[in-house]
């Protein structure tokens, strides 16, 4: 079964390449490796948890989860545009959720667990440090778009990584030293504003989920950006910039003057009305997944994803299954910094996702990976075999793993 280990790892760290390089056509549909490594992965998946020492851990969240994949496959058959509809359903749903449980089923113990969140960074890393590379070859003017990748998803392996080598100093010093270099490289290259914003924040989040308020914080969070998210939607003269150019959004500009936040913001809430229209005329069951409009690639906010493709009973759906891992994962988190780190990247990517949305693009393989691994971390939590990091960075008053080195 070693190979098996082998290739989820492989297919972890090649994640951030797969979808500019290596991809082949079988049919209508287009491969990557990562696709193809989690299919050959799912049957082994199954035969393990058949004659494995380790129950899969069935929970509440994991019939969520296949309740949120039977409500899309029955809105893609029934779409105008099935072909369309069923591509985007791919890529946000069916292969992240299969991911997911792969990941649960493989991650048994913490030896396993430590492999695969190391390849997944390893992979992470190397990728800022190509963005960083190509944002230096431009003359480190203009954002970058690294292998089909776009800004956000640079930004965002780069934010992950950076958690992961802030908990742990498994590696050597030097190792990791330079990761975060490169990461931090590719959180500037990529000019993402808000995750640089959230890293001023991430001590913060990180030590209410490390007292156990993970679900408060949640909940908090929920509640309050929805209801800012339709405020604003209602309100978009507040954004309204004034003296900017156009063309000059993805340069430097766009960090340091504070009429193309505003600009950029207002462009969102643009697609949010649009979004709102469209969850108006199908307000129970939503639209279905579909190809966007002449707006723009996608609404860039996850509630109104939620209410546009799935209506208030998706968005319920989406939003229990967010609840519920915080809720079941809380008290772990207070004695298991990996669980804390995880539920920590988990908030961070959905605090982006508010002026980015979650529903495309890396973010959904994202979700459910980090999803997979901390409910893997459940379940090796219930073997009393979790251990806190190898050489964790610790607060030396209280003994506590810091975070961005709070």
């Amino acid at each position: 079964m070693k190979w098996t280990k082998i290739l989820l790892c492989a297919a972890l760290a090649w994640l951030p390449f797969s979808v500019g390089a290596a991809t082949f056509e079988v049919g209508l549909v287009t491969l990557t490796l990562y696709m193809t490594s989690i299919l050959l992965l799912i049957p082994m998946a199954l035969y393990r948890k058949l004659i494995g020492k380790y129950p899969f851990g069935l929970r509440l969240i994991d019939y969520g989860i296949i309740l949120l994949c039977s409500s899309y496959l029955t809105s893609t058959l029934f779409a105008s545009n099935p072909l369309g509809a069923g591509y985007l359903a791919v890529h946000a749903i069916f292969v992240p959720v299969a991911s997911y449980y792969v990941i649960k089923a493989l991650v048994e113990t913490e030896k396993e667990y430590r492999h695969t969140i190391t390849a997944l960074t390893i992979g992470f890393s190397l990728f800022s440090l190509v963005a960083l590379a190509a944002f230096i070859e431009s003359g480190m003017t203009m954002r970058v778009r690294v292998l089909s990748r776009d800004a956000i998803a640079v930004s965002t392996m780069s934010m992950v990584a950076l958690v992961v080598l802030f908990i742990s100093t498994t590696a050597p010093r030097l190792i990791r030293r330079l990761g975060i270099l490169a990461s931090m490289g590719g959180l500037v290259a990529s000019m993402a504003r808000s995750y640089l914003v959230l890293l001023v924040f991430a001590p913060g989040i990180w030590r209410i989920v490390r007292a156990g308020r993970g679900f408060l914080l949640i909940v908090i969070f929920l509640g309050a950006s929805l209801g800012g998210t339709l405020f604003l939607s209602s309100n978009l003269e507040l954004m309204k910039a004034k003296g900017w150019k156009p063309g000059q959004e993805n340069g430097i500009e766009r960090l340091t003057n504070i009429e193309y936040w505003k600009e950029g913001l207002h462009g969102r809430l643009l697609t949010f009305r649009e979004s709102l229209r469209h969850f108006e005329a199908a307000p129970i069951f939503g639209t279905g997944l579909r190809p966007p409009d002449e707006l723009g690639s996608t609404v860039h906010n996850f509630h109104l994803e939620w209410l546009e493709y799935g209506g208030v009973a998706g968005y319920l759906l989406c939003a229990g299954i967010l609840l519920l891992h915080f809720m079941s994962s809380q008290t772990i988190a207070v004695t298991d910094p990996w669980c804390a780190g995880n539920l920590t990247m988990m908030f961070l990517l959905f605090a982006n996702g508010l002026t980015n949305g979650m529903m495309h693009g890396l973010m959904p393989y994202l979700f459910f990976i980090l999803l997979g691994l901390n409910e893997a971390r459940l379940n090796i939590s219930k073997q009393g075999s979790t251990v806190p990091p190898q050489g964790v960075i610790e607060n030396r008053s209280t003994h506590e793993p810091r975070i961005l080195g709070f």
